[in-house]
């Protein structure tokens, strides 16, 4: 099957800057359907990585194809589970998700499964031959709006958080620490292949500058910025 690729831009925000482009984002574009009363909801992914940390140190060292795996579950609830396995080159990405039962979900973290068509073979493979494991929660909130031609997605990620006591997906009440100030928010633009021109325009409006942002190496180095301390 042909992956769908689609482009991803990622931008380093303050908050004067969101206020502005949430006022006129809001005015063309539509709410994400996930979307709740507070104006968001909220994203918690465990990530995984090898022994040798591949993903982080590729992504440091600029390696222009790669990828990672995560688990993800949405507003702390674990009706909705997904593994997913995002996978990048230059501003292109492509993402292949597959569903998951709370009990399979919780053997994959354990490391204890096996092959049985469960999970994707490709999926397997990576894990078992990358020594996958987890290795860090990443917590944030989520306001999102979409446009359909296009196929526009655009994201405000706020208070990126990780947690310093557990890796355990479902926990509810963790001890977490900030990642980054209040004051700074993740924009990220995904379309398919192309943007409309006025989308383009309210971003240049507010002058903010594109950033090689991840949420995932952000949040290795503050805990190993915090382990180092102790």
């Amino acid at each position: 099957m042909k992956k769908k690729l689609r482009h991803e831009i990622k931008f380093h925000i303050n908050r004067g800057q969101y206020e502005l482009l949430k006022s006129r984002i809001k005015a063309v574009l539509k709410k994400d359907e996930n979307t709740l009363e507070e104006e968001h909801y909220h994203i918690r992914s465990l990530y995984f990585d090898g022994i040798y940390n591949q993903a982080m140190r590729q992504k440091i060292s600029g390696i222009e194809k790669r990828k990672k795996y995560r688990i993800r579950i949405y507003n702390l609830d674990d009706s909705v589970i997904k593994l997913e396995c995002k996978e990048k080159t230059g501003d292109q990405i492509s993402k292949r998700t597959i569903t998951l039962d709370k009990e399979f979900c919780e053997d994959i973290i354990r490391n204890d499964y096996f092959f049985d068509g469960k999970m994707p073979l490709d999926f397997y493979f990576d894990f078992k031959t990358n020594l996958l494991k987890p290795v860090v929660i990443v917590d944030y909130e989520r306001e999102a709006y979409v446009y359909k031609y296009g196929n526009v997605r655009i994201t405000f990620d706020k208070n990126l958080e990780t947690s310093l006591d557990t890796l355990d997906l479902f926990e509810k009440k963790t001890f977490n620490t900030k990642v980054l100030e209040d004051d700074v928010i993740i924009m990220e633009v995904k379309y398919d292949n192309y943007i409309p021109n006025f989308i383009k325009h309210l971003t240049n409006l507010a002058g903010v500058n594109q950033s090689a942002i991840s949420k995932y190496t952000l949040c290795r180095f503050k805990l190993i910025e915090l382990t180092n301390r102790r």
